[in-house]
């Protein structure tokens, strides 16, 4: 009787071990699952920055639409972008937009810098657009380097405190871009999220340039941060229009040339372009050539762009018929 209880006791004993190995072997199986999806969600999301924020150009986009002639086109007729996060984006072609004109097949490469032709003539001019985080800058190498306008950070409003601040270098890079032989022009990083912010703004960037030759715009370039203490990230495309339309309003009643910097991510989905059509754009594309559907201007098309006299990356920018407006 002693030795049939057990046998019956490590009978039961060995089922108990072998069911609570089979426990363990599926929570550590569910928790390798897990880390492996997580690990999958933080690539897909592992997005490249844009200018100053966090914000991700999406990748090329595909214009499914037909060579601009002039007419509106219909409404089935879309952009298809590839978002890193939600897979294919269709938007709707605006009919009240002209569509680019440039022909990227006349865009050319020489030393890794880009140069637009026309009729076997270079119409373009080469550009980069600087901040306090490219350090000390040689301006007369980057004047012999090929470089013939400088965009520069004139000031930002920081995306926590929302405090407006001059940058740094703001002086000292225009002032020495200008005794170089660099036409300039400026761009404010905004963070605006009322109308009264962006002409606060406005204000502010207008009056650091009395005594400036500005021949390039003055830019609006406002960005998606991202951050969860971003005061902007919950704005609305209403408003954040509002403000970029203010913006650019206060600039040209002073005499400058307003434009708005964006990349197409934002372009398409965070602003009414509709209503900024007469507005000229400078989109920030990192392709081997533009495919931004919608007419512009300046091309930035690369934030690791390698220049004699700055000892920092930068970003680069082709102006496609020299200076804008011309």
């Amino acid at each position: 009787m002693c030795d049939e209880k057990r046998r019956m006791y490590e009978k039961r004993k060995n089922i108990l071990i072998a069911v609570m190995a089979a426990v363990i072997i599926g929570l550590v199986i569910a928790i390798i699952a897990l880390s492996a999806r997580r690990s999958a969600d933080l690539s897909s999301t592992g997005e490249p920055s844009v200018g100053e924020g966090s914000e991700a150009i999406p990748a090329m986009a595909e214009i499914h639409v037909p060579e601009y002639t002039g007419r509106h086109v219909s409404a089935n007729e879309v952009i298809k972008l590839k978002d890193y996060t939600l897979g294919e984006i269709w938007v709707p072609v605006y009919t009240n937009i002209p569509a680019s004109r440039i022909d990227t097949s006349s865009i050319r490469t020489k030393k890794g810098l880009k140069y637009y032709v026309e009729d076997g003539e270079t119409i373009s001019t080469l550009g980069i657009d600087v901040s306090v985080h490219q350090g000390e800058i040689d301006w007369e190498k980057v004047k012999a380097a090929g470089v013939d306008f400088a965009m520069i950070r004139l000031g930002y409003r920081g995306y926590e405190s929302g405090d407006i601040l001059l940058d740094k270098n703001f002086e000292q890079n225009i002032e020495g871009a200008i005794a170089a032989g660099l036409d300039v022009g400026v761009y404010f990083f905004s963070q605006a999220t009322t109308i009264e912010e962006a002409l606060e703004e406005a204000e502010f960037t207008l009056s650091y340039l009395e005594g400036y030759d500005i021949s390039y715009p003055v830019v609006f370039d406002w960005e998606v941060i991202g951050e969860s203490e971003a005061r902007t990230d919950s704005i609305s495309v209403e408003t954040l229009t509002d403000c970029a339309v203010a913006f650019m309003e206060e600039v040209k009643a002073a005499g400058y040339r307003p434009m708005l910097y964006s990349n197409i991510k934002t372009a398409l989905l965070k602003f009414d372009l509709g209503r900024l059509a007469d507005y000229p754009l400078w989109i920030a594309e990192y392709n081997y050539k533009p495919s931004f559907y919608y007419d512009f201007e300046i091309w930035q098309y690369t934030a690791e762009g390698e220049i004699d006299g700055i000892d920092h990356e930068v970003d680069i920018n082709l102006c496609f018929r020299g200076k804008t407006g011309d």
